[in-house]
């Protein structure tokens, strides 16, 4: 079945279900709340766990002291946020597969 007829089948059962308005409305992005997750206690430590770990090997090509300097910042601008949640996520993920480096 290719995509397109998918998403036919799909809106026909859910206009059976919920107002065709509903069911034909375009797409909508998700919005997850990264700013609030990252303001909590287990997710600062966290970040603090694998940003502090000099050994990454995400930090053969990103400077070590450039975040340390950005994790001094106050989380309130939100560029500065997705720019820790990024650096998180790619810490995690160096961490996780140690046997890749750059």
């Amino acid at each position: 079945m290719d995509g397109q007829r998918g998403k036919i089948i799909l809106k026909d059962i859910l206009s059976d279900l919920m107002p065709i308005e509903f069911a034909n409305r375009r797409k909508q992005g998700f919005g997850a709340p990264i700013a609030e997750w990252l303001k909590e206690d287990k997710m600062r430590a966290l970040i603090k766990k694998i940003l502090s770990n000099q050994s990454n090997h995400m930090y053969e090509k990103i400077s070590y002291d450039e975040v340390q300097s950005l994790l001094k910042k106050p989380y309130d601008d939100s560029k500065l946020i997705y720019k820790i949640w990024t650096l998180l996520c790619l810490g995690i993920w160096f961490e996780y597969h140690e046997k890749y480096q750059i």
